[in-house]
């Protein structure tokens, strides 16, 4: 079966689980007692270090049933046009994006990036459907959280960053993004 074919059968399969409320019922079964993050995500000046380890012992983090279908919704949206303050579905910016793809699975989110990143639990090993946050993306804002993306995997995030490249998948290695990383949360 062709990779794409692969991909499409496992998203549909995500959002099905998610739209026909079966997806915890799905992860207990793969996964037994699938739970949290830990800690919640908050203002501080320090933000969180995305390069702590959990302490020893703790329970690997789990992705819930929203984020599975947050993660394959958010990459169906890839080539749409970025909108200053566009909360889709035919233009979007960043947390316009979030809340939107959220909304299309049943979670309801604040409408900015500062407000995302104090309404999540911190993760420290992120999964697809949990968000990415940075700081200082825009130059007339140092102290609040500017921008978020939603983890698809394998060091990637879906993002609206500007009208050149609109939606998109952008690596979270890239020296840009890794400069301005504050840390994960999961919704």
């Amino acid at each position: 079966m062709p990779l794409a074919a692969i991909f499409l059968l496992m998203g549909g399969l995500s959002l099905w689980l998610v739209v026909t409320g079966r997806a915890n019922a799905f992860l207990d079964a793969v996964v037994p007692g699938a739970g949290t993050g830990t800690g919640r995500v908050g203002p501080t000046s320090q933000g969180v270090d995305p390069t702590a380890s959990p302490p020893p012992g703790t329970p690997p983090e789990q992705i819930t049933g929203a984020s599975l279908g947050a993660a394959s919704l958010a990459q169906q949206q890839v080539g749409r046009q970025y909108v200053w303050g566009g909360t889709g579905p035919n233009g979007f910016d960043c947390s316009g994006l979030v809340q939107w793809v959220y909304a299309q699975v049943g979670q309801q989110l604040p409408r900015t990036a500062q407000a995302q990143y104090q309404a999540s639990q911190a993760v420290q090993n992120p999964q697809p459907g949990d968000l990415a946050f940075f700081k200082g993306t825009d130059p007339t804002s140092q102290e609040f959280i500017t921008h978020v993306g939603i983890v698809i995997g394998n060091g990637q995030m879906v993002t609206a960053t500007d009208p050149a490249h609109g939606v998109q998948i952008a690596s979270l290695n890239n020296p840009y993004w890794q400069q301005h990383l504050v840390g994960y949360g999961r919704p």
